[in-house]
């Protein structure tokens, strides 16, 4: 389990996310309901699980669904769940880029399905970036955030995963490329990461 100091969870999460894995061995992580909190405004956004949490139990589908989410609806978080030690292990990388933490949820879903905790799980503090008022500058500011997001490994590790899993067929493989290319290109098209 990961955390940053600035973060907060239920006191009973932690019990609730081993009793879950110890009752279901194919489950290789639990997590729950999550919220970004803004300390500086004092804001909230509840995350919808639906839009960052895979609950498909097959192997294929669980991927495709967690390739297809968008990154800004909270798909990074699931790294801080409770993980087994054997598919996780000591996986945090030597240099961070954007969406390291994806990589490492993807490849841990190739190992099995995660289970879903109902219950305020994880509190995640965000920082505010500086706001662009100018049209021009917002324009700039988002082609230049959308292209190192595209030229980062992030996209190219996902690939690696997906290419590299021996349980998936060869059809399946082609297919989750395909949709990893599909959310690549969705960056220049969407108003969302």
């Amino acid at each position: 389990m990961r955390a940053d100091d600035d973060d907060f969870r239920d006191s009973c999460v932690l019990e609730k996310a081993v009793e879950m894995l110890n009752a279901d061995p194919e489950i290789v992580m639990a997590f729950g309901n999550a919220r970004f909190l803004y300390p500086e405004t004092g804001g909230m956004t509840d995350l919808v699980p639906t839009e960052y949490f895979p609950f498909e139990r097959e192997r294929y589908a669980r991927l495709k669904r967690y390739l297809s989410f968008y990154f800004n609806e909270g798909k990074g978080l699931l790294l801080f769940g409770v993980w087994r030690r054997r598919v996780l292990g000591p996986k945090i990388p030597r240099t961070y880029y954007y969406g390291w933490d994806a990589n490492i949820v993807l490849e841990g879903l190739t190992k099995g399905p995660f289970g879903y905790v109902d219950a305020d799980f994880f509190d995640k503090s965000m920082k505010i970036g500086p706001k662009m008022n100018a049209p021009s500058a917002r324009f700039l500011n988002t082609l230049m955030n959308r292209m190192q997001k595209f030229f980062s490994p992030f996209f190219y590790v996902n690939l690696a995963i997906i290419v590299r899993s021996r349980d998936l067929a060869l059809w399946e493989k082609i297919r989750l490329v395909g949709v990893q290319f599909f959310v690549m290109t969705r960056l220049f098209f969407a108003r969302r990461t």
